[in-house]
Order: structure tokens, then C-alpha cells, then sequence
């Protein structure tokens, strides 16, 4: 395949042609072959180097008087041009002798399909412009063919002269090489294809010309320009062509078969995120890689959740992008699903949590309940005797105010309770506890026929508790030493 560049590009670049010839004994510049045909330069490189005087057919173009027959007509005329000069390594390629040199011409060194591209460049007449590298098989003397790289331009050493500069690297000893990059290729293909992601291959090429017409170039600032403008978005997105899937690609994207993708520009798939697929582009501008979770739209009709990486590449002046696919769509089904069953199972632990809540508040509650009724009914038999006992009466009532106060700490201790703080512990008389207790449970114990006793020690019986865990007993209450309620 013939590109366009510098001579000094790839593997045939391990020289300029030019240099060549301005080391050796003689300047093969200085004027028209004499009668002893090519000079002969020793300039010790590896590579062949031969010189083409084509001033008469650059000057013929430039004076508009191109060969009729085009380029096949110019090649013609240039494989009978005067060969200038050549150096060792051309003699020892070319299986020629010294004195033989005047024998040769181009059209006996290259072959005609050669000659053709060699003569497009010199009918462009771009002296030390760009030139051309290709893969072509040289002539020997001898029949022989010999494989190898060439790169030419033109030089204007000087006046109206102007020189064809050729350079020719002997892939001969190359072969292995190709063989394994041969064999890395088809590795390279067969784990594309085969891989259990998907992955697409995007020839960008359009793009180049594209982003010059936008004045997109080194510096700019690329995001915000495809942020504000959605129309260039969708442009790129119908600039870019799919080139190569493999099958997972092709279940992913929702195609029948590759045939269906290769071809087909991407758009398709970024209609419900373009804003992704502009920070794609802009990463591609810049040269970086771009990952990110986006739903895909599908040539079926139907989304795809996809974890998408995406590489830009660089192939001799080629723009292209890999495009890798991880669907997440079943993950994110499954995790919908755990969500779900995490809801149900923290509903049904609130309810189980209220019921046992409510079951524990109910019988904190009903003690003191139960106590002020017991207090209360106690008064009033006081009172309803035939000489009221007020003193009595009184005592009784003070019991129902004890009570309803230690009802509403209960409410006060349940909230603490649910407060995240460690326990005020605080010096507390055991027996005055215990004696809190006691007023509590005395209906219950009377309407079991159950008789219940208490009796504290003399000794000293302080223990470190808290009392809003435990219970609060109201103080002045001697007669029942400090009844309080107790939480348990």
C-alpha cells in the first residue's frame, strides 16, 4: 500500500537517501553522467542507495507538458532517466560490477507498477516535500527479486536540477519477523473475536477533517465545545463507523449477526446518552482512555447496561477507537431484586421490633397503672369509713401522685434507652431499690394469695448503677422507703 511521508519514517528510515551521497569520494551532483555511466559512492551504509536525475521530466511538467499517457507514460520516460550515482551497498544488492555500472537504468533495477508511483512524485514536484514508502520487490541483474522497503523524494541540490533520491532496505533477513508479526495478528484477531466481552473496533478517520473545520486543535478546550453543542455531538456520532465486532458486541448492541453492525455508524447506540458519548469523543481528542457505566440503545429496540472502556489508537495517520463492553445488566436486575428483599426484611424487623416494643412499654406501663389504682381505691376506703382516716387518706393519695410521676419516667427512660450514650453510674442504696419494687407487684402478689416479704440489712449496701436504667425512687416516701418504679 503506498503512503504518503518522510523518507526517514519506519523501517526504512535507517538512513536518509540524501546523506548517502555527499560522504563519498566524488559529488555526484556537480553535473550530467559522463561517459563512465553512475558514480560509485562509498558511504559504508547498510541500506541501497540510488540517485535519479529528473530535472527534463519535472521541467516538463512544470511547463505543463505532461507525458500524454499520465502517469504510465512518465513512468516510461522515467525508467530510461540517468542514473547519478550509487552506493556500495546498491552495487553488492544489485550483483553488479564496478565498471559494469553504466549498464543499469531504473527501469532494469524497479519494476513497472514502481516506476508508476515514483513518477506520480516526481510529476507533483515537491523537492525535499514529502516523498513515498512502500513494500516492492527489486531486480537484480541476475532475475533475481529481492523484497525490501523503498523510500524516495526529490532534492534540488543546487540550480534547476533536480535529483529522484531513492533508499532500499533488504527485508530478506526480515522474514522471521514477519512470520511472527503474521502469527501475533492472527492471535491478536482470534482473542477479539473470541474474548467473553465485547468489543468493537471504530474507524474515526472522518473525524479528522471534521475537527480542523471546527478550528479543534492543540489547547482547545474540547468538552465544553461538545457540551454546548449537541449538533456537533450527533455529527460525530454519524461520522463514526463500526468496523469490526465480535459476537458478544453483537448480543450486546442487539444485532442479528456482524454484518448488521460493520458498516453502521455508532449513533444508534448513544440516543439516550449522548453526554457520554461526547466525553468519549473528547477523550479521544485528547488521547485518553474513557470508562464509564452507560445504557446502550439497541438495533432491536431494547437498552443495554454496559461497563464501557474505550482506547483511542493511532495507525499510520489513522484515527480509531477500541471499544470494550462488559453487560452489567443481569448484575444490575439481581441487585434490584437484594434491594427489594433488603426492604421486606427491614419492614417485617420494624414491625417485629414495634411488637416487641409495644409488648415491653405495656407491662412497664401497667405496674405503676395497676399501683395508682390499688393507692387510689385504698384512699377511698379511708375516706368512706364512718370516721374518715385523712391521715391515711392522704398517705394513699400521695401514692397516686408517686405513681403517675413514675409513670411518665417511664416514657422519659424508654427514650433514653434509644439514646446512644454509656451508663451515669451513681452510688445507689440496694434495699431502696429493691423497696421501690416492692409497692408494684403487692396487687398482683394479693390476688395470687401471695405474700411477699422484704427485709434490708443494717450493713451499708451501695452498688454503682444507673438509675434511669433501673428505676427512680421518689425520696420523703418513709413509710414505703422511697417506692419507686423499676425498669427491667
Amino acid at each position: 500500500m503506498l503512503t504518503r511521508g518522510r523518507p526517514s519514517e519506519g523501517a526504512a528510515s535507517t538512513a536518509e537517501p540524501g546523506p548517502a551521497f555527499r560522504s563519498g569520494r566524488d559529488d555526484p551532483t556537480s553535473s550530467h553522467n559522463g561517459p563512465t555511466g553512475p558514480r560509485l559512492v562509498e558511504d559504508g551504509m547498510p541500506a541501497a542507495a540510488i540517485m535519479i536525475d529528473v530535472t527534463d521530466l519535472v521541467s516538463a511538467s512544470a511547463r505543463g507538458k505532461q507525458p500524454a499517457g499520465g502517469s504510465a507514460s512518465a513512468a516510461v520516460q522515467l525508467g530510461a532517466a540517468s542514473i547519478v550515482s550509487l552506493n556500495g551497498a546498491a552495487v553488492e544488492l544489485l550483483q553488479v560490477r564496478s565498471d559494469r555500472l553504466d549498464v543499469l537504468t531504473p527501469a532494469s533495477i524497479w519494476p513497472h507498477a514502481c516506476l508508476v508511483d515514483l513518477a506520480d512524485l516526481v510529476l507533483s514536484g515537491e523537492p525535499d516535500g514529502a516523498g513515498i514508502r512502500r513494500s516492492v520487490q527489486l531486480k537484480t541483474l541476475d532475475g533475481t527479486t529481492v523484497p525490501g522497503i523503498l523510500s524516495a523524494r526529490l532534492a534540488r541540490p543546487g540550480g534547476e536540477r533536480v535529483l529522484l533520491i531513492t533508499q532500499f532496505v533488504d527485508a530478506r533477513g526480515l522474514e522471521p519477523v514477519v512470520e511472527g508479526l503474521s502469527y501475533a495478528v492472527a492471535s491478536q484477531h482470534s482473542l477479539f473475536r473470541n474474548l467473553p466481552l465485547g468489543l468493537c473496533r471504530v474507524n474515526g478517520d472522518r473525524l479528522t477533517s471534521f475537527y480542523e473545520s471546527l478550528g479543534i486543535g492543540p489547547g482547545a478546550d474540547v468538552q465544553a465545545l461538545l457540551r454546548s453543542r449537541p449538533d456537533v455531538v450527533e455529527r460525530a456520532a454519524e461520522l463514526c463507523v463500526i468496523e469490526e465486532v465480535n459476537s458478544e458486541a453483537v448480543r450486546i448492541l442487539g444485532a442479528r449477526s456482524a454484518d448488521d453492525l460493520v458498516g453502521r455508524a455508532v449513533g444508534f447506540a448513544w440516543r439516550e446518552t449522548p453526554e457520554r458519548f461526547a466525553e468519549t469523543l473528547a477523550a479521544g481528542v485528547l488521547g485518553l482512555n474513557q470508562e464509564c457505566q452507560v445504557r446502550l440503545s439497541r438495533l432491536d429496540g431494547g437498552t443495554s447496561e454496559v461497563i464501557l472502556a474505550s482506547a483511542s489508537v493511532r495507525e499510520d495517520g489513522r484515527r480509531a477507537s477500541i471499544i470494550g463492553m462488559v453487560d452489567i445488566g443481569d448484575r444490575l436486575s439481581e441487585q434490584a431484586d437484594l434491594i427489594r428483599l433488603q426492604a421486606q426484611f427491614a419492614q417485617s424487623y420494624r414491625l417485629s421490633l414495634l411488637g416487641e416494643v409495644s409488648g415491653w412499654f405495656a407491662h412497664e406501663i401497667s405496674q405503676p397503672l395497676a399501683a395508682i389504682v390499688a393507692a387510689g381505691m385504698s384512699g377511698r376506703r379511708w375516706l368512706d369509713r364512718s370516721e374518715p382516716v385523712i391521715d391515711e387518706a392522704r398517705v394513699a393519695l400521695d401514692r397516686v401522685v408517686a405513681y403517675a410521676v413514675r409513670s411518665s419516667g417511664i416514657i422519659d427512660r424508654l427514650r433514653e434507652m434509644a439514646w446512644s450514650h454509656a451508663p451515669d453510674l451513681c452510688p445507689e442504696s440496694l434495699g431502696a431499690v429493691v423497696g421501690a419494687a416492692m409497692p408494684l407487684v403487692e396487687a398482683e402478689a394479693r390476688a395470687a394469695d401471695v405474700s411477699i416479704f422484704f427485709r434490708s440489712g443494717s450493713g451499708e449496701d451501695l452498688v454503682a448503677m444507673d438509675r434511669n436504667q433501673i428505676g427512680r425512687g421518689e425520696p420523703g416516701d418513709e413509710r414505703h422507703r422511697g417506692v419507686g418504679a423499676v425498669g427491667w
